[in-house]
């Protein structure tokens, strides 16, 4: 697979993430926690403050819901009590295991109640199964935790709950979302090298540098790197940022599926150079001793990717999702 067959399909994932939050920034500080400033256009009252529809009794259709000037703890302590009894809540995530048991300990902790689930697979295969038991009508899943594109492609079907969680109105305008989705943090892209293979000196400081002919065979890539791409070619400009990809095309790079593994595979000796790995995975693994190092700095644009949460629209637990 070449990545010059992809290019158009990375091009309408790009349009889809654009029309939905403005794309992925393209410069920021190499962290791999916070959110990514969105802007938002949440309905205010005089205050400033999140409304938030309110129901008499509140609940509709069996979800538990705000009530008018019920208070967040209230409100909240409610929707918990309805979550215990559904008793569990199923994640979808891309998330590798150590980020997953992250969320199931501090989940655990708020609501001891409530089993959580994870279900876990790469981010193409995580959204075709959330797309198909979407399609189909046979959702098992409650939350979807991923990146832009997944969440549009969700949207898009109808698969998500038009939900906003109450405790927004403490968040400030500029990191809420305008979709069905909530930003929770983001992952920034670095190129890294193998030490064994190639010193720093050697590493161009300019992306284009890398459609030089001494990287032919030597460079690896996402299979799925939409979000990179996409980061790319709004940081770089559509001309500029489809030149490099076509010369880059033209130097064979290895497509290599989930960041991690990539980067298993950096270490190993299986090519020189990876363009987009996740800033906290290369960390890790140089905390570990594997002959690896992020290039810095990094060539601009720093590509880096959102990552949100959505509710399901036909959860079969949707307090706990909530």
């Amino acid at each position: 697979m070449r990545i010059s067959s992809s290019l158009t399909a990375l091009l309408v994932i790009l349009a889809l993430v654009a029309a939905a939050c403005g794309g992925p920034e393209t410069e920021a500080e190499s962290r791999d926690d916070g959110p990514a400033a969105v802007a938002g256009e949440p309905a205010e009252d005089d205050s400033g403050a999140v409304q938030e529809a309110g129901s008499q009794n509140g609940m509709e259709d069996g979800v538990v819901v705000r009530m008018d000037s019920e208070s967040v703890d209230d409100y909240i302590a409610r929707l918990a009590e309805a979550a215990a009894q559904e008793g569990t809540v199923a994640y979808y995530s891309s998330a590798s295991d150590e980020e997953i048991q992250i969320i199931m300990t501090e989940f655990g902790k708020l609501h001891p109640d409530i089993q959580f689930e994870p279900v876990s697979a790469s981010s193409g295969t995580i959204l075709e199964r959330a797309l198909l038991e979407a399609e189909s009508g046979n959702v098992r899943g409650d939350v979807y935790g991923g990146a832009a594109v997944d969440q549009v492609a969700l949207e898009n079907i109808g698969a998500l709950a038009d939900y906003r969680p109450a405790n927004e109105e403490f968040v400030d305008a500029d990191f809420l979302m305008d979709g069905p989705y909530s930003a929770t943090g983001y992952l920034s892209y670095h190129p890294a090298y193998n030490t064994d293979l190639v010193s720093e000196d050697e590493l161009p400081d300019e992306w284009m540098g890398y459609c030089d002919p001494e990287w032919d065979g030597r460079l690896a890539i996402d299979q799925e790197g939409a979000e990179w791409v996409a980061g790319l070619l709004r940081g770089m400009g559509e001309d500029e940022g489809l030149a490099f990809l076509e010369c880059l095309a033209a130097n064979n790079p290895r497509l290599v599926r989930g960041s991690t593994n990539r980067t298993e595979l950096l270490a190993a000796g299986e090519f020189a150079v990876q363009l987009d790995g996740y800033g906290h995975r290369i960390k890790q693994f140089e905390e570990e001793g594997a002959p690896i190092a992020a290039q810095v700095p990094s060539p601009a644009p720093l590509p880096v990717v959102l990552d949100m949460s959505s509710i399901f629209q036909d959860a079969p637990h949707p307090n706990a999702a909530r």
